[in-house]
């Protein structure tokens, strides 16, 4: 059942949801797409999805591990430095980067699961016009773990809470 929250509570939500959003803007959850990888990294009003290494297609063409290796590297390096921009520049640094106003999601899904006992999780953000899935991931040791996933959970539950499906 459905809460109507209308009035000074519906404010004193919605503004908490703001410094929530603020407080977090600037933190980045790090994500496998179809091909690449990509920083999700959250604003005030918005977050920006910005590729950091890419293709995930050439590691089938070399020896997998060593070729994942070499995409982790780029991707704390590009990560690195789309952490020293603005958002303007973080957009122009590729034009493979692009913006999602926080009020054109229409949903967030964060599912957990196991597979031969390796932590996997997916994300799928909503807007109206397009569904964005990415695979959670934890670029420091190349594979995701509880801890991580619960940092993960726990930021995108604060930036969406009205919003997000666990």
């Amino acid at each position: 059942m459905e809460k109507n929250i209308s009035g000074t509570n519906a404010n004193k939500i919605s503004s908490e949801k703001e410094t929530t959003r603020r407080v977090l803007s600037g933190i980045s959850v790090s994500v496998l797409g179809p091909t690449c990888l990509y920083n999700i990294i959250l604003k005030d009003n918005f977050l920006i999805i910005a590729q950091t290494a890419g293709s995930i297609f050439l590691s089938y063409l070399f020896s997998e591990l060593i070729y994942f290796k070499i995409l982790i590297k780029r991707h704390k390096k590009t990560s690195q430095i789309l952490g020293n921009l603005n958002p303007k520049e973080i957009l122009e640094y590729s034009n493979k980067n692009f913006q999602i106003n926080y009020s054109d999601i229409t949903k967030v899904e964060l599912k957990k699961k196991y597979t031969l006992k390796i932590l996997a999780a997916g994300l799928t953000i909503y807007t109206d016009s397009k569904k964005y899935n990415y695979g959670l991931i934890n670029h420091e040791k190349m594979r995701l773990t509880e801890e991580v996933y619960e940092q993960y959970k726990k930021i995108l539950t604060d930036v969406f809470p009205d919003l997000i499906l666990l």
